[in-house]
């Protein structure tokens, strides 16, 4: 569906994003990475299109994906002083897979105390398990899934 529209409507920032997350999603995470950065290349400041990027750059477990330098840089474009606890755990991974344990480990200590100040269960549980592999100094690799930037 989002390559047709996209055929008719190439510059539409909105559904390019739409359509690096059906990607991402559907398995696709290659393909994903091609519509965010064409997202972001319109639209630099794309929060959710840098997010999702990222997270993928950062945490996906097929190699020709993953590039935590490119995810750090991403990230940080982004992150300002009130980043939402979700944010937080994006930049907090991919400082992890660039190998900034100290670094991931302090972001990450941030964005599990936002995600307990706004009372958010389901995403303080992901994030301790994943602040434990950091200090474990193990990489942190998903199925190439979306974070939530807004959480």
């Amino acid at each position: 569906y989002y390559e047709a529209a996209l055929s008719e409507s190439p510059g539409d920032v909105q559904l390019r994003a739409r359509a690096g997350l059906a990607a991402q999603l559907a398995g696709r995470p290659t393909r994903a990475v091609e519509h965010y950065r064409s997202a972001l290349a319109q639209s630099p400041d794309f929060v959710d299109a840098a997010n999702n990027l990222a997270w993928l750059l950062a945490t996906c477990r097929e190699a020709d994906v993953r590039n935590p330098e490119e995810a750090v840089s991403v990230i940080e474009r982004i992150v300002g002083p009130d980043a939402t606890p979700g944010l937080l755990d994006t930049q907090a991974a991919a400082y992890a897979a660039a190998g900034r344990i100290e670094d991931a480990q302090e972001v990450i200590a941030r964005a599990i105390e936002g995600a307990e100040a706004a009372g958010d269960g389901e995403l303080t549980g992901p994030m301790r398990e994943r602040r434990d592999r950091m200090a474990a100094s193990q990489a942190i690799e998903e199925t190439c899934r979306p974070q939530d930037p807004g959480r």
